[in-house]
């Protein structure tokens, strides 16, 4: 994605988002916001990474308190 540009993250749940960028370093969580429509999402601001940067997430459900499992990764590319 353009790092110029915000990584919206949406979900069917309430759930914790655990992020990193490049291989886990400078990590942090946030939580999800509701919307009226039922859908939870976060934004992750994206314009202090560089090209070549890889966002990394995985998040862990409200309910039943599990984590999905998995890990995801987004690319930042040239501006």
């Amino acid at each position: 994605m353009n790092a110029e540009k915000i990584l919206r993250i949406e979900l069917l749940g309430a759930a914790i988002i655990h992020r990193g960028e490049g291989d886990w370093q400078r990590t942090g969580d946030v939580e999800t916001s509701a919307t009226w429509l039922g859908v939870h999402f976060v934004d992750l601001p994206a314009t202090k990474l560089r090209a070549g940067t890889r966002v990394r997430f995985t998040f862990r459900w409200r309910e039943g308190a599990r984590w999905e499992g998995r890990d995801f990764a987004v690319g930042m590319a040239d501006r």
